[in-house]
């Protein structure tokens, strides 16, 4: 370390007396050396009346200042009107928005029990259609079955 900068004791840390007086110097110097980049700066009385001459009338800044002042106000209003047209614009979009989303859900959800429904429907017929063709023209059993005439009185005879 630089024997020219004094160092704090370790435990002890900042502040310590010598610190402060390096930290004021470095202030000083500073403040001098932009004191010199800046150069005086000073006006005399005259300096000071001429250079407010140059800046024209100030009752007519103050009327071109309220002019300004109230365009300002008069351009806030309409931003303001169009920014709460724009608001409500924005309401109504969005209801639109998640009107069309229901609608869309409850179509979505319509197509697909459609096509669970033909998917059901497809699967039936193929399995009658293969259920056919497993008994190669072959009729079942109970098909051949035939009542003859007067079987209700012999049913009823036996259930009583």
């Amino acid at each position: 370390m630089d024997a020219s900068l004094p160092a704090a004791p370790a435990g002890r840390g900042w502040p310590r007396a010598s610190w402060i007086l390096l930290a004021f110097a470095a202030a000083t110097l500073l403040l001098a050396l932009a004191g010199l980049a800046l150069g005086p700066v000073r006006l005399g009385p005259g300096e000071v009346l001429s250079a407010l001459a140059g800046q024209g009338d100030p009752d007519a800044a103050v009327a071109e200042a309220g002019a300004r002042r109230d365009a300002a106000v008069a351009a806030l209003a309409e931003a303001r009107q169009a920014l709460e047209e724009q608001q409500s614009r924005k309401a109504e979009l969005q209801s639109a928005r998640d009107a069309s989303a229901n609608a869309l859900a409850a179509a979505r959800a319509e197509l697909t029990g459609i096509e669970r429904e033909h998917t059901a429907l497809f699967r039936d017929r193929e399995a009658r259609a293969k259920q056919t063709k497993a008994r190669h023209g072959l009729t079942p059993a109970i098909d051949a079955l035939r009542a003859e005439p007067g079987y209700e009185r012999a049913l009823t005879a036996v259930l009583g």
